[in-house]
């Protein structure tokens, strides 16, 4: 049996979170925004400057927060985010100078830092 979809309220609050990458000699930015219901993570919204990437980020986003609205823990989607690496041999270089194999891996290291309240 399926859990129940939570009822969403008509206003959530939550932080938006500027995230950059470089890819090769370009350096890519999205946003996430992650929106918390009773106190809880709830829902995860995505946004992206390249065309190219916006069905791939909005389709993650949706499952994130399906998954979220169903009763699973943040920690648990960013876990399992952060283990999806890239076919080929892509280096993502962090601003911080650490490394990352997939923007979804990044995007699961920016909900777990969230996750654990160290943003």
């Amino acid at each position: 049996m399926t859990p129940d979809l939570a009822i969403r309220d008509p206003r959530l609050d939550g932080p938006t979170y500027k995230v950059k990458v470089t890819l090769g000699d370009r350096t890519e930015k999205f946003y996430v925004t992650v929106n918390h219901q009773g106190g809880q993570p709830f829902e995860v919204f995505i946004r992206v400057d390249r065309p190219e990437l916006h069905e791939w980020v909005t389709t993650v986003a949706l499952l994130v927060s399906d998954a979220l609205r169903r009763g699973r823990r943040l920690a648990d989607i960013a876990a399992d985010l952060q283990a999806i690496h890239s076919g080929g041999h892509s280096l993502h270089v962090l601003p911080d100078g650490s490394q990352c194999f997939s923007l979804v891996e990044r995007l699961g290291q920016v909900l777990a830092r969230h996750a654990a309240g160290t943003h």
